[in-house]
């Protein structure tokens, strides 16, 4: 019979196989294929980043606010631009065997999360700081 643990390594190859189409599938298109969106986004960031600036520049009664959201805010551009995007765009060409490619989605979609909960404090500082 078949040993205990080979169906647990043929559903791990299945699910790596799965993810390496979906990756490239998904990844080429925004990454490589998708210049003038992704000048968009990188021009959204930097508004972002400017506008907070701005608000410590020209100073406000919560300028601890200011500096948290700043921080916050650089964290995940940062992050988007110093490793999400070239690993997406990694992923997006589909040259590494299903296992790899499996990691770097995880790892790409754990940088999401990160960068997702930044931007989420960010909008909760400066609500508060409207508020």
């Amino acid at each position: 019979g078949q040993s205990p643990g080979l169906p647990a390594l043929i559903r791990a190859l299945d699910t790596a196989a799965k993810v390496k189409i979906s990756g490239s599938w998904y990844y080429r298109p925004v990454t490589r294929d998708a210049k003038p969106m992704g000048n968009l986004i990188a021009a959204v960031m930097i508004a972002i980043l400017l506008a907070i600036g701005m608000e410590i520049v020209c100073g406000t009664d919560r300028t601890w606010i200011a500096f948290l959201s700043l921080a916050a805010a650089a964290g995940a551009v940062g992050l988007a631009a110093l490793r999400t995007v070239r690993n997406a765009a990694h992923l997006g060409q589909a040259t590494d065997p299903p296992m790899v490619q499996t990691t770097l989605a995880r790892t790409i979609y754990r940088h999401h999360l990160c960068c997702l909960a930044a931007m989420v404090l960010v909008i909760a500082l400066q609500l508060t700081a409207s508020g």
